[in-house]
């Protein structure tokens, strides 16, 4: 323990020199820049705005794979990383005063050793401090002792331990006292009015301390329930502890969606007039494109032949011909929704939104922004068979792929209005219908090939 202690303080100047950089990478890692950017399980999520607020602020972090996780228990490492976060959020601080007694001697401090490996919090662009995997739990104990939110005997064990509503109370309370007297982050219109008392006042008691916050105004008496009532506060509970007396507008995006809506758009066909019988990424774009309003004059045989071609490689461009089927299965005939976006940008505001789960799209289509998806054939079953391209490389792809526009969403009966271009049973009538998300979403998340038309 002396050894971490030691090379903590040797050290300490270097951790803050990088810790802007390493904050830097967190905005760019954390930062919902639209819908189909929100974590996926936000989205419908009864917290789901009020954390989403604090990931758009970079004071809350998303995972890997943007997930939020709000049902997942909060930990004592999280807790402290989101007080750090707030006092460095450019969003939302009134003064750095946290920063002036950086070049005080470090007191005797206790780090307890990580559990786990913080790759996840700072991404892969800075291996060199990923080495030490103390280094961000570190910067973030250093940031709240400079800045009075924490004290060395406060601390206790700093791990990967679920928190509990007396943690929760006693962290936001001693934030409190520290921001009324730096005045570190703005409050909700007259909070600050209320808490003029906050360092005066004894509390014995952490149940003092919570009735002084829900009787200024800081936590609402219910959501204290909430937290109390359960054994360890979730992280979607402690987010929304926070957007309750911070001075941010709530990033609105779930609550502010309807319950249903169907994108009204022309129906085209991929087999009449024109015979494009593997032609159905294309003509699911087109039919999206025009749905809002672009590619008013375009046809689907111009679409189709301008769209870029390759002999093997759908990472290139659509492989073969649109208008001639591969019953041999040698060659893989699709093109991929990145080589298929980046054409269809010409035509419009076209983005390959591919990686987003089914909450994202559903609300992307509820936006009023049809989105163009890779499914199976019938919806079937997803098989695979190997396929050459350049170089003899193989590779192992979906064979039965079919893409359809989804142009409704509707959220009582938690179904998608499908229009799909593969009207092979009668080609003189539209192929449109309402499908069941269980029998759906399996099939998308099998690849969450995704292109959206804003």
């Amino acid at each position: 323990m002396k050894k971490i202690i030691n090379k903590f303080i040797t050290y300490r100047h270097l951790l803050f020199t990088c810790a802007l950089c390493m904050i830097s990478v967190l905005n760019s890692f954390s930062f919902a820049d639209g819908i189909d950017k929100v974590p996926g399980d936000l989205i419908f999520h009864s917290f789901g705005n009020q954390a989403n607020t604090l990931v758009q602020h970079r004071v809350m972090v998303v995972d890997q794979a943007n997930k939020f996780n709000p049902d997942m228990a909060m930990t004592k490492r999280q807790m402290v990383a989101l007080l750090a976060n707030l006092l460095k959020s450019d969003d939302l601080k009134l003064s750095n005063n946290w920063r002036t007694n950086l070049n005080q001697s470090t007191q005797s401090i206790v780090f307890k050793t990580a559990q786990e490996s913080t790759n996840w919090a700072i991404g892969n662009n800075n291996d060199q401090l990923a080495e030490d995997e103390n280094s961000v739990l570190q910067i973030n104990l250093m940031t709240l002792l400079n800045a009075e939110v924490l004290s060395s005997n406060s601390m206790g064990e700093i791990d990967n331990s679920p928190v509990d509503s007396n943690f929760v109370i006693a962290r936001i309370f001693d934030f409190l006292v520290a921001n009324q007297k730096y005045q570190y982050v703005a409050l909700k219109a007259g909070l600050s009015e209320q808490l003029s008392d906050i360092s005066t006042v004894q509390f014995y008691t952490i149940a003092a301390k919570a009735k002084y916050l829900v009787d200024k105004g800081i936590i609402s008496s219910n959501l204290l329930q909430k937290i109390s009532t359960k054994k360890n506060p979730t992280r979607g509970q402690v987010a929304a502890v926070f957007t309750d007396f911070l001075a941010c507008d709530l990033v609105d995006f779930g609550g502010g969606l309807p319950q249903t809506r169907l994108i009204e758009g022309p129906y085209i066909s991929q087999l009449n007039p024109v015979y494009a019988p593997v032609g159905c990424e294309a003509t699911s774009l087109l039919m999206g494109l025009k749905a809002k309003g672009y590619a008013d004059e375009i046809e689907l045989r111009s679409f189709l032949d301008a769209m870029p071609k390759t002999q093997f490689n759908p990472a290139k461009g659509f492989v073969g011909s649109p208008y001639v089927a591969d019953l041999k299965k040698k060659t893989r005939t699709t093109i991929f929704p990145d080589v298929l976006a980046k054409f269809a940008s010409a035509y419009g505001d076209v983005r390959d939104v591919s990686g987003i789960d089914e909450n994202q799209l559903k609300a992307l289509v509820l936006q009023g922004k049809p989105v163009v998806v890779y499914m199976t054939l019938y919806y079937e079953k997803p098989f695979y068979r190997w396929y050459t391209i350049e170089g003899g490389e193989q590779k192992y792809w979906l064979s039965n792929n079919h893409v359809v526009l989804v142009a409704g969403y509707d959220k009582a009966t938690d179904r998608y209005y499908i229009r799909d271009p593969y009207n092979h049973e009668n080609t003189k009538q539209k192929l449109e219908y309402w499908i069941e998300a269980s029998k759906f979403d399996w099939i998308y998340n099998e690849r969450r090939h995704a292109i959206a038309v804003y």
